[in-house]
């Protein structure tokens, strides 16, 4: 049983401080390129910063075409997720209409 529970804190505490140890190893064009596929910009016309690594997640600043972002993406040893951004000073009721493709317009979400 001891064991057991030993086995399960180590394998928490190692998916826990991925993010942390990524933050340190993580290029900026890695970033770039997760961000362009958030934003719809090409990787070269956006410039990261303020690059932060939490237990879970990375976050980072970017600015594309004159436009801020707060992006960020979570990571658990080898599994990356797909950036999400957020336009500073947007509400989310912008986000949505700037987001809004065919089926959401049709199910009345923009």
């Amino acid at each position: 049983m001891n064991i057991k529970i030993i086995t399960a804190a180590i394998v928490m505490a190692t998916l826990s401080g991925c993010a942390v140890l990524e933050k340190n190893t993580v290029e900026e064009s890695s970033l770039q390129a997760k961000a362009s596929m958030a934003l719809g910009v090409k990787p070269e016309n956006i410039n990261v910063s303020n690059i932060q690594g939490g237990l879970q997640k990375i976050t980072f600043d970017a600015v594309a075409n004159g436009n801020e972002y707060s992006c960020y993406y979570t990571t658990a040893l080898i599994v990356k997720s797909d950036a999400l951004c957020t336009e500073f000073g947007s509400t989310e009721k912008e986000d949505k209409v700037s987001q809004c493709d065919a089926l959401s317009s049709a199910a009345g979400k923009c």
